[in-house]
């Protein structure tokens, strides 16, 4: 039941079994599988890249001049430049959700996915999966921040100071988790982290969910929203978080939030999900990636910000698009 409402809410935005590949690299094909677009002009106009293979791509980090692309079937691809791509064996078949980078030691890359997967690299290159993991549920977005990684996903929280020695949080007495919560992304600034979700009511409603904790451990739930999250991200003195029907909110501290108009795709006929966002500080913008869903097949688009309140439309009619990084003067965007 879980899996029908997850592919229900963020429309195969996670690649569940069966929609990649069998985790085979392969020439891209005209299905639109395994799609990269770049910008490097601030996010206004944007090239399709070529990527070896056909597995949707669900996330893109990037760290030590290095972006890591995940996505399903235990896809990961490395690029210096988010142009010329490098298929990687991460030792895993299990779908690939969330990646983030941490400065630990000398940087660590951290990966996570279906069955409480996680996987650790130095390099982006050589992966190790971490057994250490105390959840078996999809794990889906992690963030790096304050010295602590910090995992979220379906009915648990995981934190760790190492990316190799994982702590599971009881998140179900504190009201953040539980049989009919799921989160979907983490996110840190003032002294904050922030994770967004869904709470699945009864009738099933998709009312969104917003936790905040100042350690990663003790968490508080905001009130509901009208429509699940499934992004957030800090930068310019405030977070900003996006979902279903292409909703986007603003809150400076991650516990008073104020609903923003994402025009002009509230204009539009078909309906909007807002996937994913960033903050780009060396471009001190917003940028936004989600897909148009009334079409088929239906199409993704890229919204930007200077301030997470005005948006316009950077590009649409791509395939869709899951996640958004950005690094070095370069804006990366992977879907499928």
């Amino acid at each position: 039941m879980k899996a029908i409402i997850y592919r229900v809410i963020l429309i195969c935005v996670m690649s569940l079994a069966g929609c990649g590949d069998s985790g085979t690299v392969s020439t891209l094909t005209s299905s639109g599988a395994g799609t990269v677009l770049t910008s490097t002009d601030h996010g206004t106009t944007w090239t399709r890249q070529v990527v070896n293979t056909t597995a949707e791509l669900n996330n893109v980090t990037f760290g030590n001049n290095l972006f890591v692309a995940v996505g399903a079937s235990g896809t990961i691809l490395t690029s210096p430049d988010g142009t010329t791509w490098t298929g990687r064996t991460s030792g895993t078949t299990f779908n690939l959700y969330g990646a983030t980078y941490g400065d630990v030691g000398n940087g660590l890359f951290v990966v996570v996915g279906d069955g409480g997967t996680i996987l650790t690299s130095r390099d982006g290159i050589t992966w190790t999966t971490q057994a250490s993991s105390p959840i078996s549920n999809q794990l889906i977005g992690v963030t790096f921040a304050n010295g602590q990684f910090v995992a979220v996903g379906y009915s648990g929280i995981l934190y760790s100071s190492d990316g190799v020695n994982w702590n599971s949080i009881n998140t179900q007495s504190q009201g953040i988790t539980g049989p009919t919560a799921d989160l979907y992304s983490v996110a840190y600034g003032n002294n904050h982290f922030v994770t967004v979700g869904t709470y699945n009511g009864s009738p099933m409603s998709y009312n969104g969910l917003i936790g905040t904790s100042p350690d990663g451990i003790t968490w508080t739930t905001l009130p509901y929203t009208s429509n699940y999250l499934s992004g957030v991200t800090y930068g310019g003195g405030q977070f900003v978080a996006v979902g279903r029907e292409g909703s986007i909110l603003t809150s400076p501290d991650g516990t008073t939030w104020t609903t923003q108009t994402a025009a002009p795709i509230a204009n539009s006929t078909l309906t909007p999900y807002l996937i994913s966002v960033i903050y780009a500080a060396g471009d001190s913008q917003y940028v936004a990636v989600g897909n148009y869903v009334g079409a088929n097949p239906s199409t993704g688009f890229i919204l930007t910000s200077s301030d997470g309140k005005s948006w316009n439309m950077a590009t649409t009619g791509t395939s869709d698009l899951y996640g958004i990084s950005y690094g070095n003067g370069t804006y990366v965007a992977v879907g499928g």
